[in-house]
């Protein structure tokens, strides 16, 4: 019975090492959201623009990317990042912050989620 306990414990001790690397590892996530929200709010509004580049010769198609300060940087949806506001104007940076706040919301749920499984 006594050993049976010891390599009861030792599983636990496993599963709780597990559990909080899957738990650091979404809080590097949560703070790397929040370093891009703040580092979003640095950048001028008129920094950020959605173009058009070349067309995609695998799936022969156009795609819109984010440019931040003349750098582009990956492929958007160009509905959801050129909305226009109350005022008529595009506010592409809220999009961005709404998106790292969404990521900081998933990635909080996930680690609620893995300690409550286990």
């Amino acid at each position: 019975m006594n050993v049976n306990m010891k390599k009861l414990q030792k599983k636990i001790k496993v599963d709780t090492i597990i559990l909080l690397i899957i738990c650091i590892l979404f809080a590097i996530t949560i703070f790397h959201y929040g370093e891009k929200i703040i580092e979003y709010y640095q950048i001028e509004n008129t920094s950020f623009e959605v173009k058009k580049s070349a067309t995609d010769t695998i799936n022969n198609s156009d795609n819109y990317y984010l440019f931040i300060e003349d750098e582009k940087y990956y492929p958007v949806d160009y509905n959801t990042y050129c909305r226009l506001d109350d005022t008529g104007n595009t506010n592409i940076k809220a999009n961005l912050v709404i998106d790292s706040i969404n990521g900081i919301i998933r990635s909080v749920l996930m680690e609620i989620i893995f300690i409550i499984l286990y």
